[in-house]
């Protein structure tokens, strides 16, 4: 069964391409323990990805406690009129974010990303970006339990990410803002429905949203084009004859390009990818895909790397 659900997530996982203007923070940032909260203390200079436990490998006895990074973030002038969103891949496992001293939110869960709007907190300048992170046992953190540690740290990337006052949202589970839904697929075609999950803030009424789908090969196979007016917009599509994603014999991807209009002029857009394909379990029968057997192989991989933890 656990072989089932890890290839469920790869049919399921797609490859990602961002339009906003995505900066990277990785450099910059100090960090120690929340139990030394005076400004004589000197924060410890690091470079995300980071974890204070990267010394321990192997056993149960490592650090679980709570440490607070710090940086600067620069807001230039012209990111004045702008949306700023912070995109962080993982904070392992509980993360309070703060802005100039305020509570923007709160992320659970070390393995999974999470993305916050910093719009309202940010002024132009410098400003203070800290983020305590947490790694302590706690029941409403996966996972409970485990044969591997817990590091703790800002264990992947962190990013700034600016953006139009209309745009894609990039606040729906830091997902892209991109759904595809494959409705109905076979061999013969492909009944999708595109959502597509829009933050508009400039009360424009005019803007709409173009959304095409090309092959290997670059050609347009669907495409379609709706006012963009709501949180979601849900575009249907049908692909005749389609390629079917067929694991590694032929992992096969569909491109989907969604682009907010405003005119003639493009103000958002964003990329994912596809492979289109239907499956049906069989107790007794096993994994099909494509309706045809499909022998599941899985395994297990740890992320451990000495000295640098998860």
């Amino acid at each position: 069964m656990k072989s089932v659900f890890l290839l469920l997530g790869l049919l399921l996982t797609a490859n990602i391409g961002y339009a906003h203007e995505d900066i990277l923070l990785n450099d910059g940032w100090g960090y120690r323990p929340i139990s030394d909260p005076g400004q004589a203390v000197k924060d410890t200079p690091v470079t995300l990805p980071h974890t204070w436990n990267a010394n321990y490998v192997t056993g149960t006895y490592y650090n679980r406690e709570t440490m607070v990074y710090s940086r600067m973030l620069e807001v230039p002038p012209q990111m004045t009129g702008k949306r700023l969103f912070l995109y962080f891949e993982g904070v392992n496992s509980v993360a309070d974010v703060f802005v100039n001293r305020q509570s923007v939110g709160q992320h659970k869960g070390g393995y999974t990303a999470f993305c916050l709007e910093i719009t309202d907190y940010v002024k132009a300048g410098s400003n203070d970006l800290q983020v305590w992170v947490n790694n302590a046992f706690r029941t409403d953190v996966l996972p409970i339990s485990g044969d591997f540690n817990v590091y703790g740290g800002i264990h992947r990337p962190c990013h700034l990410i600016v953006a139009e006052q209309d745009c894609i949202s990039p606040l729906f589970y830091a997902s892209p803002g991109v759904l595809v839904h494959q409705v109905k697929v076979s061999e013969q075609q492909a009944e999708i429905a595109i959502e597509t999950i829009l933050s508009l803030k400039s009360g424009k009424k005019k803007l709409r949203l173009r959304t095409s789908v090309t092959d290997r090969q670059g050609r347009v196979v669907a495409s379609g084009e709706t006012t963009a007016d709501g949180e979601r917009v849900r575009q249907p599509m049908t692909i005749q004859k389609p390629i079917l994603w067929n694991g590694r014999q032929n992992p096969y991807l569909y491109t989907i390009k969604a682009e907010l209009m405003d005119g003639g002029r493009v103000i958002d857009s964003q990329t994912v990818r596809t492979g289109l394909r239907y499956f049906s379990v069989d107790a007794d029968k096993g994994f099909f895909l494509n309706g045809q057997h499909y022998e599941l192989r899985g395994f297990n991989r740890h992320e451990d790397v000495e000295g640098k933890g998860s």
